[in-house]
């Protein structure tokens, strides 16, 4: 039986257009035994919540993942734990149905315990939060600011964990 500290979940993403829902269990503080799965959003037919036939286990070994966020078809995660893999924003494709994930790619790191994350796809930003009281802005390889520089957005003396992003704010949509 897994210990308790590896079951628990810490952040959520859905997907409504592949029917997925997916979640981080970051383990133990340091364990490097972090975890995010997906099952379907659907539950399959016999079972219950209790008991799923369509767990998937993607990415196993993480340091401590805690937000997900998905956008197009990249899943991005902040990782707390242990550098060089820890205090990360990371992004890998989504696997196909029944397979696992491919090794992340580090986006950036050095975060103060990175914690909450929203991406802007559209504009190729990634926004992360740490428990240092920063917000920081990562440009998205392939993404119109690619090849920009991180910058800081906010520092502030409190932690700061969740992000959230609003579509049109600031802009007129079409």
């Amino acid at each position: 039986m897994k210990a308790r500290s590896t079951q628990e979940c810490v952040g959520v993403a859905v997907d409504p257009v592949r029917g997925h829902l997916y979640w981080t269990q970051k383990g133990p503080a340091k364990g490097g035994v972090g975890r995010i799965l997906r099952a379907g959003i659907e539950i399959p037919d016999g079972g219950s919540a209790g008991r799923r036939s369509d767990v998937e286990e993607l990415w196993t070994g993480l340091p401590e993942p805690i937000d997900l966020h998905i956008d197009g078809d990249w899943l991005y995660w902040t990782d707390r734990g242990t550098p060089p893999a820890g205090n990360t924003l990371n992004r890998a494709p989504l696997p196909g149905p029944g397979r696992a994930g491919t090794p992340p790619e580090i986006l950036a790191g050095g975060f103060a315990e990175a914690i909450g994350l929203a991406v802007d796809g559209e504009a190729g930003i990634a926004y992360v939060s740490d428990l240092g009281g920063h917000i920081r802005g990562v440009p998205l390889p392939g993404g119109p600011a690619a090849g920009g520089a991180e910058r800081e957005i906010v520092s502030l003396p409190f932690p700061l964990t969740g992000l959230s992003g609003i579509d049109g704010v600031g802009g007129v949509d079409s």
